[in-house]
């Protein structure tokens, strides 16, 4: 058992909110005292990382009232309980057990119809999403959910309106999840900017109903399931999945038989499919993050390496490790990427990549508003690498990877270079003579999982900037984008932020001053997660 949280049979951590009504305050703040002493997990406000509600509340009625919850489905997968339960787990040092005479019972028909409705908790929401916080964990997942299939629905069908309704829905999720609260009627959200009547009626469907039709028959629709797998295929987009459906192909193992793969994505992310499926952990990223760090500082003493993206934000797991790489005197970064990945070779962590040199000027930020999307124009290595299994379950210690990964024959799905010559394959990503293909490779017995890798490099007058445009989330760089763009006349990217009235770059020393060029409060990693 953890010093923080308990855990249950199914090993999910468990964390207990105390309904502190009807219980006198030194008698909870002794309950409370008593748990962490015994190292069990008690929370001091009501949240989404709640598994179990302690109360001496009769009914569960009465609970969900007192949490301003109307709706019994936002309580799914927590257990409301008798404070007496959680006593036994103080004098055990554990949590026990829940039997059926530790639950709260349901209340009886009569009082559920008779009691009055408390004030309802009104929403308050910024113009912007950069101008509030948007926590990783919120109130509205069953909402937030909801809308975001409809979001990728939209995304797929990509016709006409399709693009501005995903956008919808996505704003619309946005809201939600910057709320401290739990929307419990439809009320709450009326005439809210960005939460429209499509949107609305999703919410207003799932309090009535505990899901949305619309929604439960999206999922459903073998169209849908076929694209949103195709798409989940490394260099493989919505248009691509669409036309692989079209011809028929229904399974990724068909796609592998009977798709064209000019792309060299595809051909990799076809192969490696089922170890590309499953999300990365942070301590797979961190392992990685410290490996290629130790590495860098060996070609560059007193690199910048920062695991930037979803990881950055507070996630636990994604798709990809997305790593930033400067250096504080500027033009020492430049040949130090083909470098590192020389180096990252002959280690036998590449599986295969792409190099793209930096294609940026001055120009690129002043001219119009216009960007290069996310990814802008910094040099880059966009790729697949291979981690150790242990990477996957257990920190390592970066002198170890080389022992980890001394058993591994040294394949390479990119030409074998000196720093200064470094060239990746051709787009068809050739392989030289002798090579094992892709699926050979795949299907092999080895040591190691591919994983999605991205090294970009970034001028130390441009590393701020990288670094808000690299961490994310999508629609947080979106809207402080638009932002800048309409309510300042700035144009604001990942290589820095263009002031049209004085026609001049303003520089930044660290993302602070970023948000304050914008005249925006400052929002820390962990509440851009819109």
């Amino acid at each position: 058992m953890s010093d923080t949280e308990a855990s249950t049979s199914e090993s999910k951590p468990v964390v207990v909110y105390i309904v502190p009504t009807r219980i006198q305050k030194k008698r909870l703040k002794d309950i409370k005292s008593g748990a962490r002493r015994k190292k069990l997990s008690v929370v001091e406000s009501f949240g989404p990382r709640v598994t179990h509600i302690v109360s001496e509340l009769d009914n569960r009625y009465k609970v969900a009232r007192k949490l301003k919850i109307v709706d019994y489905s936002i309580l799914k997968g927590m257990e409301l309980l008798k404070l007496t339960w959680f006593t036994a787990c103080i004098k055990k040092a554990e949590i026990i057990p829940v039997e059926d005479e530790h639950r709260i019972p349901e209340p009886p028909p009569e009082e559920e119809s008779a009691a009055p409705l408390e004030s309802l908790q009104q929403i308050t929401t910024t113009e912007w999403a950069c101008q509030r916080a948007t926590p990783l964990r919120h109130f509205n997942e069953i909402f937030c959910n909801a809308l975001e299939v409809l979001q990728m629905k939209a995304e797929f069908v990509d016709s006409g309106q399709d693009h501005l309704r995903s956008l919808a829905f996505r704003r619309a999720s946005c809201v939600l999840k910057s709320l401290p609260f739990v929307i419990t009627n439809v009320k709450q959200v009326k005439g809210q900017k960005d939460i429209g009547g499509h949107s609305r009626q999703v919410i207003k469907e799932i309090l009535a109903e505990g899901f949305a039709t619309e929604v439960e028959e999206t999922l459903k629709d073998p169209w849908f399931q076929k694209v949103k797998l195709f798409s989940t295929i490394f260099g493989v987009g919505p248009a691509t999945a669409k036309i692989w459906v079209e011809q028929g192909v229904n399974t990724v193992a068909e796609a592998q038989a009977k798709c064209e793969r000019k792309n060299w994505m595809v051909q990799w992310g076809l192969a490696f499919h089922d170890d590309l499926i499953d999300q990365v952990q942070l301590i797979e990223a961190e392992n990685l993050t410290a490996v290629i760090r130790a590495e860098a500082e060996r070609i560059l003493p007193g690199v910048i390496v920062t695991l930037t993206g979803g990881f950055r934000r507070g996630k636990s797991c994604g798709h990809d490790i997305d790593l930033l790489f400067s250096h504080p005197e500027e033009g020492k970064e430049v040949n130090f990427l083909p470098k590192l990945l020389t180096q990252l070779e002959q280690r036998s962590l590449v599986l295969c990549g792409k190099l793209e040199k930096s294609s940026y000027g001055d120009r690129v930020l002043s001219r119009d508003y216009n960007t290069k999307g996310h990814m802008d124009h910094y040099e880059k290595w966009l790729g697949l690498m291979k981690l150790p299994k242990r990477f996957c379950h257990e920190k390592i210690n970066p002198s170890e990877y080389r022992f980890l990964m001394s058993n591994n024959a040294p394949v390479r799905g990119i030409e074998t270079c000196t720093a200064d010559d470094y060239e990746p394959h051709s787009k068809k990503q050739r392989l030289c003579e002798g090579e094992p293909s892709p699926i050979t490779l795949a299907t092999s017995p080895r040591t190691w999982t591919a994983r999605r890798v991205d090294l970009v490099i970034a001028p130390y007058s441009m590393y701020y900037y990288a670094l808000l445009g690299w961490t994310g989330s999508k629609q947080f760089n979106r809207d402080i984008r638009l932002y800048s763009q309409k309510t300042l006349n700035h144009k604001l990217t990942s290589h820095g932020l263009w002031n049209f009235e004085l026609n001049k770059k303003l520089p930044a020393s660290s993302e602070e001053e970023i948000f304050s060029h914008l005249n925006l409060p400052y929002q820390q990693p962990s509440d851009r997660n819109c």
